[in-house]
């Protein structure tokens, strides 16, 4: 009886070393999001653009790494089936990948509430954007927009 217990022992030390080794090699890929926003709230500002023709398909013509939010341009005819807002830019996907999400999530959308012409419209053209949220060290570059500093307080 003691040489089982002897045996079912060294079984059991055994094991528990590889379950060990087992935890400590394996690495767990979590998508890390930060909890408070990188950005200065003295350099950011609120540009305008409704009118200007600027859509998710051609904004990289205009401005990009400066936008940390856009807000898309959402016919009052579609708030029901959309609740407008701020789209905010994920960090830790490029710009363009950001903006094929909001391009899918807008066309889903469409699709899903049988408004075609909607959604060819998004895929060929993409989506206005009535304003983006922009950080600066110079905003003189946007006067041609019509502009405001955000006030966060």
């Amino acid at each position: 009886m003691t040489k089982l217990s002897n045996k079912a022992l060294v079984i059991l030390i055994v094991l528990s070393i590889v379950i060990v080794i087992i935890l400590l090699l394996y690495k767990k890929n979590d998508k890390i999001t930060t909890v408070f926003n990188e950005f200065d709230y003295n350099k950011t500002y609120v540009v305008e653009l409704e009118g200007y023709g600027i859509t998710t398909k051609n904004i990289g013509d205009y401005f990009y790494n400066e936008i940390i939010a856009i807000y898309p341009s959402i016919s009052k005819k579609y708030q029901n089936i959309i609740s407008g807002g701020w789209y905010y830019i994920d960090k830790t996907m490029t710009m363009d990948n950001n903006l094929d999400y909001l391009n899918r999530y807008y066309k889903r959308l469409f699709d899903n509430n049988k408004l075609n012409r909607e959604s060819l419209e998004i895929e060929l053209n993409g989506i206005v954007i009535s304003k983006v949220k922009v950080v600066t060290d110079n905003i003189s570059k946007y006067s041609n927009y019509k502009f405001k500093k955000v006030d966060f307080e």
